[in-house]
């Protein structure tokens, strides 16, 4: 399966035009599928604006490992966001949130529908925020 990295710079929005670079508007959330800036994914999904990498696969799918995260550690963001699936499914061990927070991040661990949520709010309010999204259970 091919990964795109795509940078949706000026890309439109169902609802309106994206102008700034450096944010990203999650549109809507289902399981299985996201929108982001109005383009749909099928597939897990790591959000570092203006990019975003899809297919996310994980060294060992329903558990996260900061390896798995290695372009949110190059981004350097102030806020790591996981979402850990619609029902909370993928561990996120103790041990990883240590790692990304000795990296200088905060890091929130949320049900992927509250991690959206969070995305969304925290990129309106200004800070360099990134996303790690797990879309199913």
């Amino acid at each position: 399966m091919k990964t795109t990295l795509l940078t949706l710079r000026g890309a439109k929005s169902r609802s309106r035009t994206f102008c700034d670079p450096n944010k990203m508007l999650i549109n809507g959330f289902k399981f299985g599928r996201i929108s982001v800036d109005g383009q749909y994914f099928d597939d897990d999904i790591i959000l570092i604006p203006p990019e975003l990498k899809c297919p996310w696969w994980r060294t060992e799918g329903h558990k996260l490992f900061a390896a798995d995260m290695v372009e949110i550690l190059r981004y350097s963001p102030e806020i790591l966001i996981i979402g850990s699936g619609v029902n909370g499914h993928m561990d996120v061990p103790t041990g990883t949130i240590t790692e990304m927070e000795s990296a200088g991040m905060e890091v929130e661990v949320l049900l992927t529908k509250d991690a959206c949520a969070r995305f969304n709010e925290l990129t309106g309010a200004d800070r360099m925020v990134a996303a790690a999204l797990h879309l199913a259970c």
